[in-house]
C-alpha cells in the first residue's frame, strides 16, 4: 500500500490551470501530490486520472470548509497507508525549496500530528468584512468562525491520527457552519487534544499571473 504523505492543493475550476502548474511544480518522489477542486453535481468525491480530486461541494470560497474536510474525509477513508496530509494553495511559495519542503514532510510525518508555515489564535467571532470583500461571492455573508490555535490555510501538516478527528459527521457539521477552514481545522483538532507546532520555514502568497503558470 501507497504509505506516501499526501500534498494536498487546494484550488478551483476558476483558477484550474493554477492548480495544474502548481501540481506539476510541487510533484516529488516523497509525497503523492492531489489537486482539490468542488462540484456540487457530483454524488460522491471523484478522483481523475490527472491527480485532481473534485468533490460534492460548491466551488466557492464559503464553502471553502466543507470542500475541505470532504477532501481530509475521502483521504482518510480511501488511503489507510498514508502518513497524512500536507495542504497548502496553488498560490503559494515557500521561503526555502519545495525539496525542503517535501523532505521536513517526510522526516516529521511519524512523529507529528499537526504543524504548519504559520500558526495563530483567536477567538470566536465574525468573519472579517474585509476578508469577505476580498474572497467571498456574496458580500452579504456575515460567517463566524470558532475559537482556536491553528495553523494557517497557506500550509499545514496533519497527521492520520489528525484526519481520524476531521472525518466525522460532527467535525462535518462544524465545517459546515465555520466561514474559515483553516480556523476550524484547528478548533476541531484542538477539541481533540491536538494543538499545532510551527515550521521552521514560511510562506510567500503570490499573484496569480504568468509568471506563477511559469515556475517549475
Amino acid at each position: 500500500m501507497d504509505s506516501r504523505p499526501v500534498l494536498l492543493i487546494a484550488g478551483c475550476r476558476k483558477y484550474l490551470p493554477y492548480l495544474e502548474a502548481a501540481m506539476k511544480r510541487m510533484r516529488r518522489p516523497g509525497w503523492r501530490v492531489i489537486g482539490l477542486m468542488g462540484d456540487p453535481t457530483l454524488a460522491a468525491p471523484v478522483l481523475n486520472g490527472r491527480g485532481i480530486l473534485t468533490v460534492p461541494v460548491e466551488d466557492t470560497y464559503e464553502r471553502l470548509p466543507l470542500k475541505l474536510q470532504a477532501a481530509y474525509t475521502w483521504i482518510y477513508e480511501n488511503m489507510p497507508a498514508a502518513a497524512g496530509v500536507f495542504k497548502t494553495d496553488e498560490d503559494i511559495l515557500y521561503s526555502v525549496s519545495i525539496d525542503e519542503v517535501c523532505g521536513y514532510v517526510v522526516a516529521n510525518a511519524p512523529t507529528s500530528d499537526y504543524w504548519g508555515l504559520f500558526v495563530g489564535s483567536c477567538n470566536e467571532a465574525p468573519v472579517s468584512e474585509a476578508r469577505i470583500a476580498l474572497r467571498f461571492d456574496d458580500k452579504t455573508l456575515r460567517p463566524r468562525h470558532q475559537t482556536a490555535v491553528y495553523c494557517y490555510g497557506a500550509g499545514y501538516w496533519m497527521s492520520r491520527r489528525a484526519l481520524g478527528a476531521i472525518a466525522t459527521p460532527a467535525a462535518r457539521a462544524l465545517y459546515a457552519e465555520s466561514g474559515l477552514e483553516d480556523v476550524c481545522t484547528g478548533h476541531v483538532l484542538n477539541t481533540a487534544g491536538i494543538f499545532p507546532t510551527k515550521a521552521p520555514f514560511d510562506y510567500i502568497e503570490v499573484a496569480r499571473d504568468d509568471k506563477l503558470l511559469r515556475l517549475r
